[in-house]
């Protein structure tokens, strides 16, 4: 069974306990990783210590991989240096990104994990993500290439490997992310589409878990 590595850069937002407890409807098992890496703010440490407590009792699950790294760039770059770090710790076979102010959808994990065991061999998904304004991203449904601004970080579910890329520090450094990922695959036809969406940027209350 495809294990994922759930990567969650956060400073510590009261949001951070509703990412986490969507993480039980999305699918979340036992053998998955919860990686939180908070950019070091020690005076936030305790409370996001305490919001991971109550999201873990509230989804009575038990994960043994579940962690609170902390990591200090010496800047701030919208959590793109702590989702870097994630990436060189995580563990699972695949890596899965979400911010501390936005939740998975119902049933996503159970997605990602049909669709990479239907594979013969892992490869790149792109799924879709419905952003904070009501758009669904990315744009061009099936359009077979990942263009700046029509794609975002939320919709990359990459195989953990060699091949993964990084996120640059500027504001798109997720496409960064997918497009270094992609070109170290081979291009974007190594990529496989799902039109799906897996996660929700800033849900209303009427949406959240």
């Amino acid at each position: 069974m495809t294990t994922l590595s759930v990567i969650i850069p956060t400073q510590g937002r009261d949001t951070l306990e509703r990412t986490l407890r969507s993480c039980l409807d999305a699918g979340l098992r036992p053998d998955d990783e919860i990686l939180v890496v908070a950019d070091t703010h020690e005076p936030l440490i305790g409370n996001i210590i305490e919001m991971m407590s109550r999201a873990m009792r509230s989804m009575d699950l038990y994960i043994p991989n579940n962690f609170l790294v902390t990591h200090d760039a010496g800047h701030h770059c919208f959590g793109h240096c702590q989702i870097n770090h994630g990436l060189e710790i995580a563990r699972g076979d695949y890596i899965v990104l979400n911010d501390d102010d936005d939740v998975f959808a119902s049933g996503a994990f159970d997605r990602i994990r049909a669709a990479a065991d239907e594979l013969p061999e892992p490869r790149p998904l792109l799924f879709r993500f419905q952003s904070m304004f009501g758009v669904v991203y990315w744009l061009e449904p099936h359009a077979g290439t990942a263009y700046e601004g029509q794609i975002g970080g939320h919709c990359a579910v990459f195989p953990n490997d060699k091949r993964l890329g990084r996120f640059s520090c500027r504001y798109n450094g997720d496409y960064d992310y997918i497009r270094s990922t992609l070109d170290n695959w081979g291009g974007d036809s190594e990529a496989v589409w799902i039109d799906d969406v897996i996660a929700i940027a800033r849900p209303p209350v009427e949406v959240l878990v």
